[in-house]
């Protein structure tokens, strides 16, 4: 019920932009937050259990575009960074959840990499 709560309140964070603008000043500084926040919850009580809020909330949004877009973004470069090799650590948390969960969570795994490439300049 906590993690319920906690999960609640950081969706209404974010959704209603009131994060912490130092926290969040790029799409993917959110979509990091997110994360890291949900790895931090994973690990409460030995539950191996992850709050799906992190996930729910990624996949409101169209695209990694749209991710930039809610945090007033404008990027004009695209590519793959370094950084898009989180896709690994998102496609494993995924895994874990409810057993089925890279079914269920696709698109956020794939908002995620979008968010991380559409953020990062192109050398």
């Amino acid at each position: 019920m906590k993690k319920l709560a906690v999960s609640a309140l950081l969706f209404l964070a974010l959704a209603s932009g009131h994060a912490a603008a130092s926290v969040i000043e790029t799409g993917a500084d959110l979509v990091r937050t997110c994360l890291q926040t949900e790895a931090i919850w994973s690990g409460q009580d030995g539950d191996r259990v992850q709050s799906l809020s992190c996930f729910h909330f990624l996949m409101g949004f169209d695209s990694g575009a749209s991710v930039a877009a809610a945090v007033n973004e404008t990027p004009d470069l695209y590519c793959q960074p370094e950084e898009a090799r989180l896709i690994n650590m998102v496609t494993a948390v995924l895994d874990t959840v409810d057993g089925n969960a890279r079914l269920e969570n696709a698109p956020a795994a794939i908002a995620t990499w979008q968010a991380l490439a559409i953020t990062y300049p192109c050398d």
